[in-house]
């Protein structure tokens, strides 16, 4: 895979050991830090391209969620609320005063919560797709979604995986992606799991930070635009021409959205 420019990788000590970061630093910082957190069962490799392009005036980061891409994990599966306690430990370990927050999928639940835990230290959250599910929706994705697949002799397992990734536009984007599937094994589940128990409008009084809702083309996208009817001081940004592999695709334009929403404090 060849080097994205600009992005570095390294480690922190997190709650469950060790935890994996692609970051940015620039010569010249001029906005606060921006942490990204993926979709499950990704990594933080959905965010490279984009963390080259957000990260010429900031310290951008993109963290694997534990047990995910190649930070170590917990034993047993969390919920979103322990999700958000492991990574928001990215901020103590970078010495993050303030930051804004960028959640995708599992991760615009864990980005939000990190927002509630941190009220004053969080100044802006931008959630990509971030369903509200209906308690039938919930119902039905517990039975038929999250499930592992397991390794068969044949590896045949491997086509089913495949299948899973092939939401992405192209087949370069989901060999990017794909290896992940793999590689989170039996935790594969796990953070959909805890996505589905969690909802947004039940604590959205109690956000502080500005909020952005982004919805793309994905199979999430009826369910992402029900938020948008619930929020009373969020903005909602619909681009149906972005599916999975936006953030690959169009680094740029997708950055120049974010800066405008949440650099509009810092003049």
């Amino acid at each position: 895979m060849d080097k994205t420019p600009g992005v570095y990788r390294t480690y922190i000590d997190g709650l469950f050991g060790q935890m994996h970061l692609r970051m940015t630093k620039p010569e010249t910082v001029t906005a606060r830090p921006l942490l990204c957190i993926h979709i499950s069962p990704l990594s933080g490799i959905v965010f490279e391209k984009f963390l080259s392009e957000i990260g010429t005036d900031r310290i951008a980061v993109a963290s694997d969620t534990p047990g995910y891409g190649m930070s170590d994990g917990p034993d047993c599966a969390p919920n979103i609320e322990t999700y958000a306690a492991a990574i928001g430990r990215v901020l103590d370990a970078l010495n993050f005063e303030t930051a804004d927050l960028i959640g995708y999928g599992t991760g615009s639940k864990i980005a939000f919560q990190i927002a509630l835990d941190n009220p004053d230290r969080i100044k802006h959250v931008t959630l990509i797709s971030a369903p509200d599910y209906t308690e039938d929706e919930v119902a039905h994705m517990r039975s038929t979604l999250g499930r592992v697949i397991e390794p068969v002799e044949d590896g045949s397992h491997l086509l089913a995986n495949w299948k899973q990734v092939t939401g992405f536009p192209n087949n370069e984007l989901r060999m990017r992606v794909f290896p992940e599937h793999i590689r989170s094994g039996a935790r594969k589940p796990w953070g959909p799991r805890a996505a589905f128990a969690f909802r947004y409008r039940d604590r959205l009084d109690e956000l502080k930070p500005p909020l952005m809702v982004l919805n793309i083309n994905n199979e999430i996208t009826k369910p992402t635009r029900r938020l948008s009817e619930v929020l009373k001081n969020g903005r909602y940004v619909e681009r149906l021409d972005w599916r999975h592999g936006f953030l690959e695709d169009s680094p740029g334009e997708v950055a120049a959205l974010v800066r405008e929403f949440v650099d509009r404090d810092l003049s």
